[in-house]
């Protein structure tokens, strides 16, 4: 079987391996197919040496910038049975190689890019407000995350901000994410900072104490703040924005 071949065929059976949903999986399988066919017309030295699981990750994680459902590299990584350096390796040569092909998602690519190093390197709030037109959160959840950096940042230091962003990508809801996952990171911030054994203060209450003050802050409201609910307390607001921006 040759190396087209090959890799038409790894492509089909692995798109519905990592989107569940299957209309997106089709539309990523034909633009990966399309992609891989012209490649190798170009330049069919490309594809020598490497495994179709590298090349096939690295174009899997392009595309879902394309089609609005981007995938993390460490999950793609263990959807198709290789390593997360791999797959970065990989999308990274084919943005070299090929450039055009993928003029419609190089630049979402390169601020996720820059944003990942940002929470990596402990980068303060002023840079996050000039890069986070590359996420994919509307009004309200820029605005909550923005009041979560601040009030950790402020609260805790670079450091410790870096630190505790290092702690929630683990458990699955990377800083990026939190707006999306707000159940997630509230359970994480009290296992991380609950009360624990002979404190007498609960570090997790006064942090979300902050945020929540904080938020109500950015949105220009006055609302009773409940660190107990915190979860719940933004879920409300949620529907109040929504029906606030809706009327007008």
């Amino acid at each position: 079987m040759s190396i087209l071949n090959r890799l038409s065929a790894d492509v089909i059976a692995t798109t519905k391996t990592v989107w569940a949903d299957q209309l997106i999986a089709e539309k990523i399988a034909t633009n990966a197919l399309e992609i891989i066919a012209s490649a190798n017309k170009r330049n069919f030295a490309f594809f020598s040496g490497k495994s179709s699981r590298g090349l096939i990750g690295g174009l899997f994680y392009i595309l879902g910038f394309k089609h609005d459902s981007v995938k993390r590299q460490k999950e793609l990584a263990n959807k198709l049975g290789t390593t997360y350096i791999t797959i970065r390796a990989s999308y990274r040569k084919w943005l070299k190689d090929f450039p055009d092909l993928f003029l419609d998602v190089s630049d979402k690519i390169a601020n996720r890019e820059n944003f990942n190093h940002f929470v990596h390197s402990g980068g303060d709030e002023g840079e996050l407000l000039k890069m986070d037109t590359c996420l994919d959160l509307d009004d309200f959840e820029r605005l909550l995350l923005h009041a979560i950096d601040e009030t950790i940042r402020n609260c805790l230091g670079n450091i410790n901000a870096q630190l505790i962003y290092s702690y929630l990508d683990k458990k699955e809801c990377p800083m990026q994410e939190i707006p999306k996952k707000i159940d997630v990171f509230v359970i994480e911030l009290e296992n991380l900072m609950g009360a624990g054994k002979g404190r007498k203060m609960d570090a997790a209450q006064i942090l979300k104490k902050e945020i929540l003050e904080a938020f109500y802050a950015k949105l220009g409201i006055d609302y009773e703040v409940d660190p107990n609910c915190m979860s719940e307390q933004i879920k409300k607001l949620r529907k109040l924005h929504s029906k606030k921006t809706s009327d007008l």
